[in-house]
This record gives C-alpha cells, structure tokens and sequence, in this order.
C-alpha cells in the first residue's frame, strides 16, 4: 500500500481538528476538544501532511509512459493487430587500406547500434537490427575510418550518409563509401 494515501487521511483529520477545535463523534471515532496552541499545532501538521500526501501520489504517477523496443521476433501491437517484428541486417567490411572503422548507426532517428571493425579484432561485422515494420525507414550514417599506405603513414576520413531503405524480413544490407573527398559519403545497398 501506497504512504500517500494514509498521510493524506491523517493530515485531513488533523486540519479537522484544527478547524473545529474538537469535540466530534462520528460512530467509535472522537476528536476530543483542544485549546487554541493544539489547534494551531494540529493545522499547520495537518496541512503538512497533506501537502505530503498529494506530493508523493504525484511523484509516484509516471507523467508519460515508458516504452521500449521490442526484441528481434516478438510481436508488436500497432492499432489493436499484432504484428511480427521485422529483422534485417547490416554487413561492412574493411577495405584496401582500411585499418580500422567505426560506424554508428541510426534508423527511424533512433540510434540503434555501433559497428567498430579494425586489422587486428575483426575485419568484417554484422549488425542485427529490428523494426516493428516492414517497409521504407530512413538511416543516418557516422563514420571514422583509419588509412595507412604501404609506408605506414594513417591518417583518418570521417563520414556521413542518410537515405531510406526497403526493410523486408531478412533483408540485408551492404556499407558502402566513397572516400576520395575529404569527408566520405556512406550509404546503404541492399546485399
């Protein structure tokens, strides 16, 4: 049971008290008379409590309701159907000359992943992702991506891309950039 409740009823018996200054009998309940000092005392504790009581039923009320993502292949409810989550995946893989690869990605406005690929721990990677549709989403693109030449030299290009794909379930997807500029411009294609 909730404390809000009981500090409420209270607090009211006591600004009761305060304002009548007692002598109520209300079936076995009695409020016995109180001088004038008690009444003050009984007013100002129970108007405390009051504002207690309301204070903690507020802040116990959630203001907006919290949501999260589905798992990959549980049903989404949208407009009283269920619907089977849709999942898809994206591929990327160093290429010539690349050494390392971060790549954030965000679908719908939502980040829903990370990337990170270099020579040494993984060279390619896989990102399973879900949407609760299938259908045209939109995808943003970060990226940081380490060079070196044959002489050793590194040096980094970052990167961006966006657009839309056509997630259906299963569907794959292929990075792809063009790192010829001094910002490279990423993409998604369909493997």
């Amino acid at each position: 049971m909730s404390w809000n409740i009981p500090l409420f009823l209270f607090g009211g018996v006591m600004l009761l008290t305060a304002i009548v200054g007692g002598g109520l009998e209300i079936e076995r309940f009695k409020i016995p008379k109180v001088g004038w000092l008690p009444r003050i005392l009984a007013g100002s504790v129970g108007g405390f409590l009051i504002l207690l009581g309301v204070g903690m039923g507020l802040a116990s009320s959630p203001t907006q309701p919290v949501t999260q993502d589905p798992p990959a292949n549980q049903p989404v409810i949208v407009q009283d159907a269920v619907l089977p989550a849709v999942s898809f995946t994206i591929h990327d893989e160093l290429g010539q000359a690349q050494v390392a690869e971060r790549v954030e990605v965000s679908i719908d406005g939502e980040q829903v992943g990370v990337l990170n690929l270099d020579l040494q721990t993984q060279s390619f990677a896989d990102l399973d992702l879900s949407v609760g549709q299938a259908g045209m989403h939109t995808y943003k693109l970060v990226t940081r991506t380490v060079f070196m030449d044959e002489y050793g030299n590194a040096w980094q290009i970052d990167g961006r891309g966006h657009g839309t794909i056509d997630v259906e379930p299963g569907a794959e997807f292929n990075l792809w950039g063009d790192y010829s500029g001094p910002r490279a411009s990423v993409e998604l294609s369909p493997a």
